[in-house]
């Protein structure tokens, strides 16, 4: 069982944004949300735990000003049970062909064991 959390700093070259979204373990029990900026510093979005499908970015598209950056939270919990494999998060522009862009410089992410 994990417990993760990640902070991404974002940009994207366009107004399409960006689309985050995890790939974990098949058979993989799998809950989490996502916050962040959608087209202002004071309009949020957030994409709910019941949306996820591995290896899929989410629908909703964050940081949609062209070419400002903004922030991503990513809160989330694994139990991977008899699978193995490893968690990515993952990120689509919003629309092609945009570049979007994580700032691995301005971002962070904790994984934490969490024992039964």
């Amino acid at each position: 069982k994990y417990r993760g959390m990640a902070a991404l700093r974002v940009g994207c070259s366009g107004a399409g944004g960006i689309r985050v979204g995890f790939n974990f373990p098949s058979g993989a029990t799998f809950a989490g949300g996502i916050i962040g900026n959608t087209s202002s510093i004071t309009v949020q979005a957030l994409f709910s735990s019941g949306a996820f499908t591995s290896g899929t970015a989410g629908s909703t598209a964050f940081n949609t000003n062209a070419s400002a950056s903004g922030l991503i939270i990513l809160d989330f919990y694994l139990e991977t049970g008899a699978s193995t494999g490893n968690i990515e998060i993952i990120a689509r522009a919003g629309t092609a062909p945009q570049t979007s862009t994580i700032y691995a410089g301005l971002s962070t992410m904790r994984l934490e064991r969490i024992d039964a």
